[in-house]
């Protein structure tokens, strides 16, 4: 995985599971349902097998809640489906097929400038570094939204980390005059010392897409400032879903 590292997936302390990374936003939150089984009689899941609500969220940007499910379809595949306000179904088939549990719901939450909640799905699973494919509604479709991430973390799917000798995690920001930005924050332990360097890339989104607008290189003292970047920083994301 990213720079070669191969040391044991390290859970901080203060990832908890209830835990949620608070970030400005301008948006109201409705209910998000947690990841666990509750079968549905009715909507999303009416009459599948294997499949259980996950979530109770706007996904197609008309401010009314959707719901949202989780149809898995073996150790390899999982279907996101969708049942919007308005009686539509959408659905996406993901491959979980390197996620040791046949993958993971990572939440719910917005990410993007478009109307609507992101989706996560954990997709990919390394030493230490989980990977979600991300969910969004384009054109009466869920389609995958693309990280821009490049370099050792690089990937079409979002990566976060937290291990011995490294860190990584994704902030979302919304200024005063509503500009959304996604930074990605990265470091790594400096040889075998107990410092850690880094960056952060600051991406905006402008015209549909994110777009790289700033790099900047980080220097932390020890893990536990270093460890405080890892995770999802989102409001309504916990730092490591599925974990």
């Amino acid at each position: 995985m990213p720079g070669g590292i191969v040391n044991t997936f390290v859970k901080p302390a203060w990832t908890v599971a209830a835990a949620l990374a608070l970030t400005g936003t301008t948006i109201a939150a409705p209910t998000v349902a947690s990841g666990s089984p509750s079968p549905a009689r009715n909507g999303v899941c009416a009459g599948v097998s294997s499949c259980h609500r996950v979530a109770t969220i706007d996904v197609d940007g008309d401010r009314r809640a959707d719901q949202v499910g989780w149809h898995q379809l073996g150790k390899n595949r999982v279907e996101i489906r969708v049942r919007t306000v308005r009686g539509r179904s959408l659905r996406h088939t993901v491959n979980v097929r390197y996620w040791w549990k046949g993958g993971d719901w990572g939440g719910a939450a917005w990410i993007d400038g478009r109307p609507g909640a992101e989706l996560l799905v954990g997709s990919l699973m390394g030493a230490h570094t989980p990977f979600y494919t991300m969910l969004t509604f384009r054109k009466g479709r869920l389609v995958m939204e693309k990280s821009p991430a490049v370099g050792a973390y690089g990937s079409d799917r979002w990566a976060i980390d937290s291990s011995l000798m490294a860190y990584a995690g994704w902030n979302r920001n919304v200024s005063p005059n509503g500009r959304i930005t996604m930074t990605q924050r990265v470091a790594s332990r400096n040889g075998d010392g107990v410092e850690f360097k880094g960056h952060d890339v600051r991406y905006a989104w402008t015209a549909g897409h994110w777009k790289q607008v700033k790099r900047s290189p980080h220097w932390y003292k020890n893990s536990r400032k270093a460890s405080k970047i890892g995770g999802w920083h989102v409001w309504h994301l916990q730092r490591f879903p599925g974990l």
